[in-house]
């Protein structure tokens, strides 16, 4: 076998074992963006392949995560910077609802205080224990069929209903939901 065949084979060994963990944490990293974390998770495994010879693989887990969160921490920097319409929008979106001007700022910061609460939440969960925020992150984040994520994680669908009704309790009891922050 020649090395062409054997390097290709390695990388496809290393992109299974880890694209779903690369995508996760660009998903972590980009607050949830589905499609960022999709074009980050191929533009890494790209730039891998491309540096596949000069990588340590000692390291590969390492590296991958660190290419990722720093490639998702910029893309949407730069996505920030490239909206310079989007007070334009908003402006767009309050004209089009039927209630005050105050009323629409106020769903918008509960809608937003809701995101924030979120993403707190995940990024504890993602902490505490990874197996729960990839269930968490696939069923009720995605919107991932149960059987469909059992399936990928490689376990029985009352396995993930277990994990997740842990993490769910988990989340119960170290945050709330009531609306007595506003």
């Amino acid at each position: 076998m020649d090395t062409h065949n054997k390097k290709d084979e390695e990388f496809l060994r290393i992109y299974h074992a880890f694209k779903e963990k690369v995508f996760l944490t660009s998903m972590h990293y980009s607050y949830n963006n589905y499609s960022l974390a999709e074009d980050i998770t191929n533009e890494v495994f790209e730039t891998l392949y491309r540096h596949f010879d000069t990588i340590d693989k000692d390291y590969i887990v390492r590296w991958l995560m660190t290419t990722t969160r720093n490639a998702t921490i910029n893309a949407s920097k730069k996505a920030a910077w490239e909206l310079p319409d989007a007070d334009i929008s908003l402006t767009v979106e309050l004209s089009e609802h039927e209630e005050s001007a105050e009323d629409a700022y106020m769903h918008e910061l509960r809608d937003e205080r809701m995101r924030l609460k979120v993403d707190t939440i995940l990024g504890k969960l993602y902490e505490v224990n990874e197996r729960w925020y990839i269930a968490v992150t696939l069923v009720y984040v995605m919107g991932k069929k149960q059987q469909d994520v059992a399936d990928e994680m490689g376990i029985s669908l009352e396995v993930l209903n277990s994990v997740l009704y842990r993490a769910r309790k988990w989340i119960r009891k170290h945050y709330s939901f009531d609306e007595e922050e506003e």
